[in-house]
């Protein structure tokens, strides 16, 4: 089974993104170079040689391998689909440190695939994810805190975790803390920020905060409006390093 290449493309991404925070030893240069040459391979959709280079390094204990050796399994590709082989290996690497795994395990234990259901294993492993910067563990942890999903319901947490996803430029995130600060949710209100932040995330395709943004509009006078719109302006002009 061969996965089509946008959605190659998109699982390395999310995949080297969190393997850049891993703090394991630095692996031989053999290694490195073997590595290399299986996530080529599985690039260009080659399943069978990815198994061959990959699963031996996985066995050995490395946790790129073990991460990439998970996703075969969660998706079927080269290996028989397998959710608790899938579980299994992204565990392993889990417990190294990998962010991605940390949150594709705690996404499994959410949804209860190949591993038994259980929110609040959940809500750890996606803690662990994202204070590494994972951004959907950030946006889930988010979720889990402001609806009482493994977690304790807690506003403030909500916020505090979907705030840091929005810095990274999580469109979902940002219509969030927009509306955040506009109903005062976790956050003391603050109608210049959410109009800012609304503005973003209509600019990032999030349809749904123009409207919000608006009804703010109505309820600023024109001092705030306008420092709102020059904050929205330097947002998309100079992006979020310029406001940290």
């Amino acid at each position: 089974m061969r996965m089509h290449r946008p959605l190659a493309r998109t699982i390395i991404r999310l995949m080297l993104a969190a393997f850049a925070l891993l703090a394991l030893s630095a692996p031989t240069h053999a290694e490195t170079d073997a590595y290399s040459e299986g996530l080529a391979a599985f690039e260009q959709g080659d399943y069978a040689e990815t198994l061959t280079i990959i699963e031996p390094l996985a066995r050995d204990g490395d946790a790129k391998a073990q991460a990439l050796l998970a996703v075969m399994y969660d998706n079927g590709l080269g290996v028989s689909q397998s959710q608790e082989e899938a579980a299994r290996w992204y565990g392993f690497a889990a417990a190294q440190g990998d962010a991605y795994s940390q949150h594709m395990l705690g996404r499994m234990y959410h949804l209860g695939r190949g591993v038994p259901q259980d929110d609040e294993l959940s809500a750890r492993w996606m803690q662990k994810a994202a204070e590494q910067g994972n951004i959907q563990s950030q946006r889930s942890l988010g979720a889990f805190y402001h609806e009482g999903i493994g977690v304790e319901q807690n506003q403030e947490a909500a916020f505090h975790w979907f705030e840091q996803a929005a810095w990274q430029g999580d469109t979902e995130s940002q219509l969030f803390v927009g509306l955040a600060y506009a109903r005062g949710d976790g956050v003391h209100r603050d109608p210049i920020q959410a109009y800012m932040w609304l503005s973003v995330a209509e600019a990032n395709g999030q349809e749904s905060a123009k409207k919000w943004k608006e009804q703010e509009a109505q309820e600023m006078n024109p001092k705030q409006l306008e420092a709102a719109k020059k904050h929205a302006a330097e947002w998309r002009r100079k992006g979020p390093e310029h406001f940290q």
